[in-house]
């Protein structure tokens, strides 16, 4: 597969590629390359990727085993809520495990290695030697999964203390204009994000705000934050909790190596503006390599230029789920179908849109080779796939719910789904916090707004799914005949 093979519109490759799926744009530094290896094999990809993006841009889709199933998986999502590619790092003679390769950025050198398999992904017989270790005792070494990472060094700069008069978790278009709203007024203001690039959705989508691509926006108010004396800039961190008293700790993870600082962050008034995740479509065998939710598949288009598959059908029922399939065919990938599971709407123009159908199964050794659908009429029909994209709607990202003295919230986290709300919302709660504190906050939304606003659709509110349960677990680990 080359990659004028993905996009017709681009002449054809002089050779094979070393990255087939590419399909170039996105974010990332294409006329540089990092050199990484997975499961000891070389592979190249480029700064501002992820492992997971540079791993799909090269044809890897594989990269887990399910426990305690052992089926095969692949990432479902594109960020931090990622339930599947999970890896071990090893750094410097240290090793990490459960890392999320959707999260996990891209450095010259990295050494990754899939977990829960022996003795490798493609041929699984882990279950067995476990059974055999059982019963053989001594005469086989126990297989155990990995240990966890090991600080290769302690003291000055592992623990630290920070103190701030408004906290901001998440730094998507609610966080930003919130962080930007604080910071003109005076305020001391941390902003946190657990990505390595500030912008949330905006860095995955096709937005516009004031007449300049979203992600150019928020790259620009991050240089304008930047700027500011009274404002701190935390990438690669997560907040994980919240304490008595208006304490929050957070974990830094330090770039390109697997060193984390503890940080304890005492503030006045904390905002919430994680944004909303995606939830999945329940069908048989909805796990395999290659089914990953519909926003996660346009977000390696756009984001990193990736495609994950060179033919590839859509699921949804809302609206959202149809422009996922929009914003695929608009970067050259071969979109089959668009299965929608309401019966009546509008129609996507210059696709094959099947309203009233569903996906009931699903086909394919170590990936996904095809998927069955049934018509409305109950008519069954099976399609040739590499890739599926899967749309149940978007919901306040579960973490909004942290426990908190004072703890706000804005933007798709408080159910503002279109980037005029997140932008909206951002800026009042920090026109609210700076009032509380005595000082006047300019409204700077009446200088920003979205030139084509759009809205991630809400998830259905009948959604089965167990009360407390991760809106993701359904297309986990599911039970089912081998692959």
């Amino acid at each position: 597969m080359t990659l004028s093979d993905l996009n017709p519109g681009l002449p054809a490759s002089p050779g094979p590629l070393r990255q087939p799926m590419r399909i170039g744009g996105g974010l990332i530094d294409t006329g540089r390359s990092l050199r990484f290896t997975f499961d000891g094999r070389s592979y190249e990809g480029h700064p501002g990727d992820t492992l997971a993006s540079a791993l799909l841009a090269n044809g890897v889709r594989l990269m887990g085993r399910a426990a305690p199933s052992h089926r095969p998986c692949g990432p479902l999502t594109s960020g931090a809520e990622e339930p599947n590619a999970l890896v071990e790092l090893h750094s410097a003679g240290l090793r990490e495990a459960d890392v999320r390769a959707t999260t996990t950025e891209l450095a010259e050198g990295l050494c990754a290695r899939s977990q829960n398999r022996w003795p490798s992904l493609a041929l699984d017989v882990l279950p067995l030697r476990r059974r055999l270790d059982a019963a053989l005792g001594a005469f086989l070494p126990a297989a155990q999964r990995p240990a966890p990472v090991e600080q290769a060094e302690s003291g000055a700069g592992d623990v630290g203390d920070l103190a701030c008069d408004l906290l901001i978790i998440g730094a998507g278009p609610a966080g930003l204009m919130a962080a930007q709203t604080a910071g003109r007024a005076g305020l001391q203001v941390i902003l946190a994000d657990q990505d390595f690039r500030f912008g949330g959705r905006l860095n995955a989508e096709t937005d516009r705000i004031a007449d300049q691509p979203g992600a150019e926006w928020a790259a620009a108010v991050v240089a304008e934050l930047a700027g500011m004396a009274n404002l701190r800039l935390m990438l690669r961190t997560a907040v994980t909790g919240a304490g008595a008293g208006g304490t929050y700790t957070a974990v830094e993870r330090v770039a390109g190596h697997p060193r984390q600082r503890l940080w304890q962050i005492s503030c006045t008034r904390a905002l919430f503006a994680g944004g909303a995740v995606e939830r999945p479509l329940d069908f048989a065998n909805a796990d395999r390599p290659g089914i990953m939710l519909a926003g996660a598949m346009r977000a390696y288009a756009n984001r990193w230029g990736v495609a994950v598959g060179a033919e590839v059908a859509v699921f949804t029922d809302n609206d959202d789920g149809l422009r996922s399939a929009t914003d695929l065919a608009a970067r050259g990938v071969q979109v089959v179908a668009v299965i929608d599971r309401r019966a009546q709407g509008p129609l996507l123009p210059g696709l094959r849109h099947i309203q009233g159908a569903q996906v009931v199964d699903t086909k394919g050794h170590l990936g996904l080779s095809a998927l069955t659908l049934r018509h409305a009429d109950g008519r069954l029909e099976t399609l040739k796939v590499s890739a599926l994209g899967i749309s149940g709607g978007w919901e306040p990202c579960p973490q909004a719910g942290m426990p908190g003295p004072g703890l706000m919230l804005a933007g798709a986290a408080a159910g503002r789904l279109s980037t005029t709300g997140a932008l909206r919302s951002g800026a009042e709660a920090a026109r609210q916090v700076a009032q509380s504190l005595g000082r006047q906050a300019p409204y700077a939304l009446a200088r920003v707004r979205a030139a084509a606003p759009s809205a991630l659709a809400p998830a259905l509110a009948n959604w089965p799914h167990p009360p407390g349960q991760a809106p993701y677990a359904a297309a986990v680990d599911r039970s089912g005949p081998g692959r």
